[in-house]
């Protein structure tokens, strides 16, 4: 029996150690689950712990999909450790970290935030990310790539339904500002923030029905995208009567997105008054970007009961013993 179970316990250190799903079975179907916390065998008065390096943050983790128009996507998801039903980030990079559509140059998404502050371990926000992979026969962002993103984090993990938030940068933000014009997308996005992004806006009907708080990054001298991007759009959002928040720095060209994702604050933005850019005074803003998406969630919008405090979350046959781990980060061999 000993000598089984160190089986089944080196079985498990492997699988953890490498990160490898585990299989689970729920209703006759294996799915597979990744488990990163500490674990410990329980049999009789004896433990064993398995650890799978608890003091280091979950990473981007490779995905893919078929879409619904048969185009493979690639994606990189983040999920942070607990089982609470957490909001969701959907992050469009720009032009240079496009792909081919599937895994083989998924990592150039990472080279820029919010995905490169995952990938160097200093991501401490609490909010699942979603970050998709446009496929370089693309020069713009299609809306659909952002509605697979919905989709699969609505049917696959537990996010937050009423708190969605939508960004991007450069042309991922040209992305933003076309996902806000989709009907569809922007009734489900509870606030956005374009950074440095491409020409995309067009009327902001649908920002203006939702309600949807938009907050603009850009840089005056940006010789990529030039400023008007995001100036027309704040004065058409704003003399329509839309929350609308403006970042646009004196100076820093186009890269300016290590600013706009800082996670510290207090953030320095720029204030228009009047409504006119790019003229306005510097101020300090209380709330970086990431506490400014959490003061807005959708309403209306039905969030599922927390999971309970233990619950089976793998069962795993070996040599006739079934091996049953729970979301207390406890395992029971019988």
């Amino acid at each position: 029996m000993k000598k089984i179970l160190l089986l089944s316990f080196f079985f498990l250190l492997a699988v953890f150690a490498s990160g490898q799903p585990l299989p689970r079975i729920v209703n006759d179907t294996i799915i597979a689950l990744n488990i990163r916390d500490a674990l410990t065998i329980k049999d009789g008065g004896w433990s064993l712990p398995i650890v799978y390096n608890p003091a280091l943050p979950p990473g981007n983790e490779a995905k893919s999909l078929t879409a619904k128009n048969g185009e493979k996507v690639s994606f990189l998801q983040y999920v942070p450790t607990g089982t609470d039903f957490k909001p969701l980030i959907i992050f469009l990079h720009g032009l240079g970290e496009r792909g081919s559509g599937d895994t083989n140059t998924l990592r150039n998404v990472e080279s820029n935030e919010i995905p490169k502050l995952i990938r160097d371990k200093v991501f401490t926000q609490n909010f699942i990310v979603l970050s998709p992979q446009l496929n370089k026969t693309y020069g713009w962002w299609p809306t659909w790539y952002i509605s697979e993103m919905l989709d699969y984090a609505k049917k696959y993990l537990n996010i937050d339904p009423s708190r969605i938030y939508l960004t991007g940068l450069s042309l991922g933000g040209g992305g933003t500002w076309a996902g806000l014009e989709d009907s569809v997308i922007a009734s489900q996005v509870a606030a956005a923030a374009p950074v440095c992004g491409t020409c995309n806006y067009l009327n902001g009907k649908w920002i203006i029905q939702n309600k949807i708080p938009v907050w603009i990054f850009h840089a005056q001298d940006d010789g990529t995208v030039g400023i008007g991007c995001s100036g027309g759009a704040y004065n058409d959002l704003k003399k329509k009567g839309a929350n609308v928040t403006t970042t646009f720095y004196q100076t820093g060209g186009h890269g300016i997105w290590g600013r706009a994702y800082s996670q510290t604050f207090p953030t320095t933005w720029a204030v228009n008054d009047p409504d006119i850019w790019p003229q306005g005074t510097v101020k300090t803003y209380p709330l970086n970007l990431y506490d400014w998406f959490l003061q807005y969630k959708k309403s209306g919008v039905v969030v599922p009961p927390p999971p309970p405090a233990k619950v089976i979350v793998a069962r795993l046959f070996v040599n006739g013993m079934e091996i049953i781990v729970y979301s207390d980060k406890t395992v029971e061999v019988k």
